[in-house]
């Protein structure tokens, strides 16, 4: 599985334009997982995951239920600081399979399902496990099923919220901030800082550069209302809202063109293809012996 890009995405950030965030969603429609607007429905897709983070769309779906492993990890001190300290070995320049499923399984906790606790939760510990040993995981799908859970959650918070009270929305929200921004690049008022810009121009991922813009010096009331009022005027899909049709950028595999125009690459192309364009399930379940949590993945019903 490729995960570097994944990887040098969250070195920049998680880093959040929260009123952006808020202003979707009192777009988003939980029974449908999408932003309801007037130019009909949107939603982050698969495409739109692979554009962003390169992740393949094709893979295993993750179960928990269903590990079997000659390696096991555990951990007694789940505190960010302690667990750095005890699993940052230094005495040697390899690195073990503890430590590597220890960075693994902080990763995925600090930055890509971004749990709320102030621990490192044991639950992503298996899939650390898989992906550490090479497991053929669709882990796009099971981020993306996660971000539909946590938006339908958020949704809902955001209905009971009332003033004083503190609004927390766990779970790769960063990858729908991504997703807003790649979407709405032309009308959201972001821009590039001038220091970044040989940076933004040797991104290997467009997910890379979207997280290096940002807004300009405004309130966070005209922030979250430049937000709302693009939303709520889109009443027309242009070609812009969809930006990873065009597959300018990213690893080879995504780029090349479909349909095919070689034998050999026929069948690698076409289930990509069918992945992205296929309706089905999406699990967001991490943790063994949980119930599932599974969401509709509906790109035919999507502008």
């Amino acid at each position: 599985m490729r995960i570097f890009d994944l990887i040098q995405l969250s070195r920049q950030g998680p880093k959040y334009h929260t009123e952006m965030i808020i202003a979707a969603l009192h777009f988003w429609n939980p029974s449908t997982c999408s932003l309801h607007l007037k130019c009909g429905m949107l939603t982050p897709t698969l495409l739109d995951v692979v554009g962003l983070t390169s992740l393949k769309p094709v893979g295993q779906t993750f179960d928990p239920d269903n590990h079997v492993s000659e390696l096991s990890f555990d951990f007694t001190r789940p505190a960010y600081g302690n667990f750095i300290l005890d699993h940052h070995v230094t005495s040697g320049a390899e690195v073990s399979d503890i430590e590597h499923i220890a960075f693994l399984t902080y990763w995925l906790s600090m930055y890509i399902f971004c749990s709320r606790s102030l621990q490192i939760p044991k639950k992503f510990t298996t899939l650390a496990i898989q992906l550490h040993e090479g497991r053929n995981i669709c882990l796009g799908k099971l981020i993306l099923g996660s971000l539909y859970e946590n938006m339908n959650q958020a949704v809902a918070s955001i209905k009971e919220f009332q003033s004083g009270g503190s609004l927390i929305i766990p779970g790769p929200i960063w990858l729908f901030q991504l997703w807003l921004l790649a979407t709405f690049k032309t009308k959201l008022a972001i821009s590039l800082p001038t220091k970044l810009s040989k940076a933004h121009e040797e991104r290997s991922i467009e997910g890379i550069g979207l997280a290096m813009l940002q807004y300009g010096n405004r309130s966070s009331q005209d922030l979250f209302s430049i937000a709302y009022n693009v939303l709520l005027s889109c009443d027309v899909f242009a070609p812009s809202m969809a930006p990873f049709t065009t597959r300018t950028r990213g690893p080879a595999w995504f780029t090349k063109a479909f349909p095919a125009t070689s034998i050999e690459d026929e069948a690698q192309i076409n289930d990509i293809w069918e992945a992205y364009l296929t309706p089905t399930f999406l699990s967001s379940k991490v943790t063994s012996g949980s119930p599932y949590e599974i969401y509709g993945y509906q790109s035919n019903h999507v502008v």
